[in-house]
């Protein structure tokens, strides 16, 4: 089996995981280790992540052919985050303050971030602005299903990348 491995930091889409992990993590937020934000292409993939811990996901990612120019891309990567909690996780009025503290402090760091609020190592040229559409509703449905205690927050980059 060939040695499929390669550096995140090769492209886009994987500098943005590592950029979203490392902004959570900075965030410092109460009973998250550092170490329990993670990426992780499946959120709800727990074999190997201890709870509570938040998870970056990748969601999709679109290409408008009729936006752009020439020399440029203009994409959207959607990403999700997850906030997962333990199972017997008290999520009455005296439970869920922690879980709305997460989720407001993640979408304050995220929401409307430019280059010049936000610098990233990306490509000479690429323009970048965050935004946070919502929750993903449908992650929520997954994770009952599973037994979870879990908020979802979809953020998107719109990125404009100089084409090679």
């Amino acid at each position: 089996m060939p040695d499929l491995t390669f550096p995140l930091e090769a492209s886009v889409l994987g500098t943005l995981w590592l950029e979203t992990k490392a902004r959570v993590q900075d965030l410092a937020l109460p009973g998250i280790e550092t170490g329990r934000v993670v990426i992780q292409q499946v959120p709800w993939l727990l074999e190997q992540q201890k709870v509570p811990c938040i998870i970056v996901s990748h969601d999709t990612t679109t290409s408008d052919p009729d936006k752009g120019t020439n020399e440029r891309d203009d994409v959207v990567y959607r990403y999700i985050i997850s906030f997962i909690f333990a199972n017997d996780r008290d999520v009455t009025d005296s439970g869920a303050g922690i879980m709305a503290h997460w989720f407001e402090t993640v979408r304050r760091a995220m929401q409307n971030k430019t280059p010049n609020t936000w610098p990233i190592d990306l490509p000479s040229g690429t323009v970048l602005r965050s935004r946070v559409p919502g929750t993903h509703s449908l992650l929520m449905v997954e994770a009952k299903k599973l037994g979870l205690n879990a908020m979802f927050m979809a953020v998107e980059f719109d990125v404009r990348e100089p084409r090679e």
